[in-house]
């Protein structure tokens, strides 16, 4: 004869609710503090004569940005310039800062959802 199982689950709805909660909150500012972390070495990494390209390097949200006209040809090379690949360097140079501002912003939004981090 089979017998049954029979287990009893509490709080399903609060996590639910907890978890809805956390995935409407805003990571923008995790993403803005890990790449506001590695601005400066991009920038450094940057090639430049008249330091215009360098400074030109600004964050929004969790990209880089670079208005000058020539940047993506220093950055991506061209036939008959190597690249640069500072954002590329910048970032695999600052990875390990870059993930530990992105776990405390994210402990800090599972905190306001309601976990215990």
């Amino acid at each position: 004869m089979a017998k049954a199982i029979v287990a009893v689950v509490t709080g399903i709805p609060e996590t639910v609710a907890s978890f809805d909660k956390l995935a409407a909150m805003d990571y923008s500012k995790a993403e803005g503090e890990a790449g506001r972390s590695v601005l400066s070495t991009v920038k450094a990494l940057t090639r430049s004569d008249t330091g215009h390209l360098q400074s030109a390097w600004n964050v929004e949200g969790g990209a880089f940005v670079n208005e000058e006209d020539y940047a993506t040809y220093q950055e991506f090379g061209t036939r008959y310039v190597p690249p640069a690949f500072a954002v590329f360097r910048a970032w695999d140079a600052k990875q390990a800062q870059v993930e530990k501002a992105f776990e405390k912003e994210i402990e800090n939004v599972a905190r306001q959802a309601g976990f215990d981090t």
